[in-house]
């Protein structure tokens, strides 16, 4: 009995280096020796890492589409990212499309700002989004006012001519011209040819140096045909659209008269389409739009991959119960280009 009992001392003293070597490896192997963090060091980093990235809620809608690489869009000249919905970010006290409004939408650095425009009863275009405006106590068309009487009343609304020179001015101060300006153009079919003319006149004369208009005259010479019917053939020809403000302008076509005339044209102007029914896609993507609007329902992977495939973005208007950070994360990993947003940047 004594022998057994000696010899599995000598073999558990013998064996035991080995154990122990193997016990050390093992634990080494869990605990992560190679260097790399363990279990619980890898969870804290991960925590800090949510901390810093929640901390500035600003920084993280501005690289929201900075860290995806899903879809490339360097060969094309236009940003993934927001748009600022009227022209405004929410959490401020500035009205829609006014001076205040854009001046921090474009020094908040967002790509694109969102402008409506309308004519007012003297011709002249203003940004303004509501069909109706107040005058003593009731509402009333907003083409049935004035220009000067609005100076007078509504100072905060701007005409084209100086949102446009604010816009130079502010992204002069940039030192580039970095934020495009998507144009909601608040017009019948019949007008929106004379209009667009009208804008790029306008931009394509503003000075880049001084941010003034380079002659004397607030509209351009484009005889006034409101009254007759909607015919491309009767306006300016195309333009070469050089390095001017005319260059930054995405102009917003709700109907499918607008997608023709910029299409057939305005070759070398952007502008937007906006997709009502996806019976209507074919024919859009025909025209070649730089961005095609879809409504939140239609935003599909199949459509937006459809879209994507012919080289256009893709914009997905996010508002109200939508407009937030949950909804933005969906639409982004499924690949939309641009989200119009009233929160901002």
């Amino acid at each position: 009995m004594k022998q057994v009992i000696l010899f599995c001392r000598l073999t558990w003293y013998r064996a035991f280096p080995f154990s122990l070597v193997l016990l050390l490896l093992l634990l080494c192997a869990l605990s992560g020796c190679s260097g790399q963090s363990g279990p619980y060091e890898s969870a804290l980093d991960k925590d800090a890492q949510k901390e810093e990235k929640n901390k500035n809620n600003e920084e993280v809608k501005r690289d929201f589409f900075a860290k995806d690489t899903k879809i490339s869009r360097q060969a094309l000249p236009l940003p993934r990212g927001f748009s600022a919905h009227r022209g405004r970010l929410l959490g401020h006290s500035h009205p829609d499309n006014s001076r205040a409004a854009i001046t921090q939408v474009v020094r908040a650095k967002v790509p694109y700002l969102e402008l409506d425009l309308r004519r007012a009863f003297d011709g002249e275009i203003y940004v303004y989004h509501d069909k109706r405006i107040g005058v003593d106590g009731a509402r009333v068309p907003f083409a049935t006012v004035m220009g000067d009487w609005l100076r007078r009343h509504y100072p905060d609304v701007l005409s084209m001519n100086e949102a446009f020179r604010i816009l130079c001015k502010e992204e002069k101060g940039r030192g580039s011209l970095g934020i495009f300006a998507q144009l909601d153009m608040k017009a019948p079919e019949s007008e929106i040819a004379e209009m667009i003319e009208e804008i790029i006149s306008l931009a394509s004369r503003i000075d880049r140096e001084t941010c003034s208009i380079t002659d004397s005259n607030s509209r351009s010479n484009v005889t006034s045909q409101r009254n007759n019917k909607f015919n491309g053939n009767e306006y300016l020809p195309a333009k070469q659209l050089g390095p001017t403000l005319a260059s930054k302008l995405i102009f917003q076509c709700q109907e499918m008269t607008c997608a023709k005339y910029l299409a057939g044209h305005k070759s070398n102007a952007m502008w937007l389409a906006r997709l009502h029914s996806e019976d209507d896609l074919p024919e859009l993507l025909r025209l070649k739009p730089e961005i095609i609007q879809i409504n939140f329902a239609l935003a599909t992977d199949d459509l937006i991959k459809r879209i994507q495939q012919t080289g256009a973005l893709v914009l997905v208007k996010a508002l109200g119960v939508n407009d937030n950070q949950k909804t933005w994360e969906m639409l982004r990993k499924k690949g939309v280009d641009i989200i119009l947003t009233d929160l901002g940047a």
